[in-house]
């Protein structure tokens, strides 16, 4: 899975970048040019959070975390996706989109720092303890964080 997801953030990142220079250097840009450049950002910035999650999927014992993770990822990047082309409209729920868009973000991102810190194994019992300490602040502020969106 994690060689998939790395294949996918160089694949996009490679192909994000010729096309921004193509897009600069002949002044090439209207809309459709906007939304592939939107869609290789979507998909590359969503295959981080995903490959770190696979990295601890690979690693762990646990993996109900990775799979939440990587899934959250999948369908936050299609989300994204679908607003990037407009087949889901912007003007009929733009409250509820905006909560939902900074929701995937703070997911993903917050899932992938959790499987990065589970990858960890230390020896010292005051480096466990401070890794399970940030492990549950994070959840917690997470939880404090969608509570003020959703409210």
């Amino acid at each position: 899975m994690k060689k998939i997801i790395l294949k996918t953030l160089i694949t996009t990142f490679i192909i994000s970048a010729l096309l921004g220079i193509y897009i600069v250097i002949f002044d090439y840009w209207n809309d459709i040019t906007g939304k592939i450049l939107l869609s290789t950002i979507t998909i590359f910035g969503f295959s981080i959070p995903g490959l770190a999650c696979s990295a601890n999927y690979e690693k762990s014992d646990n993996k109900t975390i990775s799979v939440t993770g990587m899934t959250i990822c999948f369908i936050s990047c299609c989300y994204f996706l679908l607003l990037d082309w407009e087949i889901i409209n912007f003007d009929i729920f733009d409250d509820i989109m905006w909560k939902l868009m900074i929701s995937c973000i703070l997911l993903s991102a917050s899932l992938a720092h959790i499987c990065l810190l589970l990858l960890i194994n230390p020896s010292n019992k005051k480096v466990n303890y401070f890794k399970k300490s940030t492990i549950y602040l994070s959840i917690a502020m997470d939880l404090l964080l969608l509570f003020e969106i959703y409210s």
